[in-house]
């Protein structure tokens, strides 16, 4: 009985725990944006997000910060009302809100140029990411977070080739060289022994079809040869008894 009610406790105790779960989840921040695209190095990009329910589980006064790893950044944050008037705004990363001013939605929007790729790294492609926009209450915690691909025309076409050819090689240890290559920012041998191995692969499949066509050929070839041995030793013995 006592194990019943025991069992009885930490259930409640379970769903107790998954409920504030849930009301803390549906209290958060909201943001809607498009997911950012991979781009080139130097390039500009622009990125906008918008905030809603801005003062769940907020203060009924804070600071929206955002950070960036693009350069040259430039800022515009909007805040606007129920009706789409515009209540505050700043043309720096950081605008005051208030709930005062009946605040319903914060536009961020943040334009710069992609940065250098410090490491580059083929398996993880998270090494070459950057961050375009992070959104914060200001000396609090981090709110939200984008990340983007970044690549260069070389490193690009060099991935794409390591790409293809691993769809042709049957290991993934063939492509190695490639991709230590890749790795040390040495992208055209990277282009190169990743068309090496391609060649390759596709060549020992090729000679493998040779192969498999040659040895089907013989076996006809010593079949039909059976037969005709086999043909003529028939017509032999027939003279013979004649």
């Amino acid at each position: 009985m006592s194990w019943i009610r025991s069992s009885k406790a930490v259930a409640a105790v379970v769903l107790l725990v998954v409920a504030l779960g849930a009301v803390g989840t549906a209290a958060a921040v909201s943001f809607s944006a498009d997911d950012p695209e991979a781009t080139q190095v130097g390039e500009t990009v622009s990125f906008q997000v918008e905030m809603t329910d801005v003062f769940e589980d907020q203060p009924n006064e804070w600071t929206v910060a955002g950070n960036t790893d693009l350069e040259d950044a430039s800022w515009q944050i909007i805040a606007n009302d129920v009706s789409g008037e515009e209540v505050a705004r700043s043309d720096s990363s950081e605008l005051q809100v208030s709930s005062e001013d009946g605040i319903n939605t914060v536009t961020i929007e943040v334009e710069g140029t992609v940065p250098e790729i410090s490491t580059y790294s083929y398996e993880n492609m998270e090494e070459e990411e950057y961050q375009v926009l992070q959104v914060e209450q200001a000396g609090g915690p981090s709110l939200n977070e984008w990340r983007a691909h970044r690549y260069t025309e070389a490193s690009r076409e060099a991935r794409n080739a390591i790409d293809d050819a691993s769809d042709a090689v049957d290991s993934q240890s063939s492509l190695d060289n490639a991709i230590s290559a890749y790795n040390s920012e040495n992208f055209d041998n990277a282009v190169d022994l990743a068309q090496q191995a391609q060649d390759d692969a596709e060549g020992e499949q090729q000679l493998q079809q040779y192969l498999l066509f040659g040895g089907a050929a013989l076996a006809v070839l010593l079949i039909a040869g059976g037969g005709y041995y086999a043909y003529q030793q028939r017509q032999e013995d027939r003279s013979k008894l004649r």
